[in-house]
């Protein structure tokens, strides 16, 4: 099966978060802020396995999609001073949504 834009820019999204998590625990490190770096990068890190697991994990096909959109909406928490980000979510969540999470994963 040939995989969607949808998916592919949801497992791009999910990298983009697992890189910055480790970037806000890693650079925060020198002067440690650990209410920053819990909220940020946890929040970072949930966005991503949520979405690595509604595209890869063992998840019933008709949770995948919210699986995916609850990642998405975790990691955009953390990102909203950005442009780039959010809006590449943003499409990721019209583009999965007018697949209809049919090629979201290929096991069923």
């Amino acid at each position: 099966m040939k995989p969607s834009l949808a998916r592919g820019l949801a497992l791009v999204l999910a990298l983009i978060y697992a890189v910055l998590a480790f970037l806000e625990v890693f650079l925060r490190l020198d002067d440690p802020d650990f209410g920053a770096m819990a909220f940020l990068g946890g929040t970072l890190l949930v966005g991503a396995i949520l979405i690595f697991i509604g595209l890869f994990g063992p998840v019933p096909r008709r949770f995948r999609v919210p699986v995916i959109m609850l990642g998405i909406v975790c990691g955009m928490t953390a990102t909203l001073w950005t442009v780039v980000v959010p809006i590449l979510a943003i499409i990721v969540v019209v583009l999965t949504l007018r697949d209809g999470g049919d090629d979201v994963a290929t096991r069923d």
